[in-house]
């Protein structure tokens, strides 16, 4: 049983709520902005009001949210994340061993010089990201999403409008994407051309299913680096451009 944890108000106090909680914990974020930055180190699962209900904006140049738990699940879902910056995550930061699961989430307007809105580190646990909209990122490499754990799986998901590929990843092991509408991201100097995905694993097996695009599919996905090729590549299902 999940333990649970009731916040009555918008006040910024859900930092303290995270570090007196007991590992597995349930917290519930009701509707309106909260102005923190939040560090997890612990499996436990924060859940807001809604997309555009529950809001945590970042306030000064950190990551929004940070997870560094070594056991077990953390969990975010059913809330928006902005204002982030930070040299990787600018919106949501993983590095902690154990798994990261994002479902129904926002996460928009952040920066960050790996993974604008989302960056999972090497060695980092799995993540996952579902039913998630990122959109309006920035950064040098993975405008939305930047992937280095072990494994990760996005599914469900729009990536659109990100500045410097909409999802970048290094992953070292596994890697999925499906049912996944990525839309007018682009490099930094304009161009949409190797501006959706960029997988720069050698060494992992890639899985790609039910996936949209705004643009032709010269550059749409980019595998491999300097010559390095993926062992494993399965792509089925793939539709350019949107709505044709």
């Amino acid at each position: 049983m999940l333990a649970l944890v009731l916040l009555a108000f918008a006040a910024n106090n859900v930092q303290g709520m995270i570090d007196r909680a007991e590992p597995g914990a349930l917290i519930e974020l009701p509707a309106g902005e909260i102005r923190e930055h939040l560090h997890i180190t612990k499996p436990l699962t924060l859940r807001g009001a809604g997309v555009g209900k529950t809001l945590l904006r970042g306030k000064v140049k950190e990551s929004v949210v940070t997870i560094s738990s070594g056991t077990g699940v953390v969990r975010l879902e059913s809330l928006s994340i902005t204002g982030g910056e930070n040299s990787a995550g600018g919106g949501v930061l993983h590095s902690g061993r154990g798994e990261l699961i994002i479902e129904d989430v926002e996460v928009y307007e952040n920066s960050a010089m790996l993974g604008g809105g989302i960056f999972s580190r090497f060695r980092a646990g799995p993540i996952t990201l579902r039913r998630l909209s990122v959109h309006h990122n920035r950064a040098d490499s993975g405008g939305g999403i930047g992937i280095a754990s072990d494994k990760g799986t996005i599914e469900a998901c729009t990536v659109e409008d990100n500045v410097s590929v909409g999802a970048f990843a290094a992953v070292s092991k596994e890697l999925s994407i499906k049912d996944v509408r990525f839309s007018k991201n682009t490099n930094e100097d304009g161009a949409t051309s190797h501006a959706h995905i960029w997988c720069a694993a050698p060494g992992c097996s890639v899985a790609f299913d039910r996936l949209t695009f705004d643009g032709p599919p010269e550059g749409a996905v980019i595998l491999g680096e300097r010559g390095e090729k993926i062992p494993k590549v399965i792509a089925k299902n793939m539709t350019w451009p949107l709505g044709q």
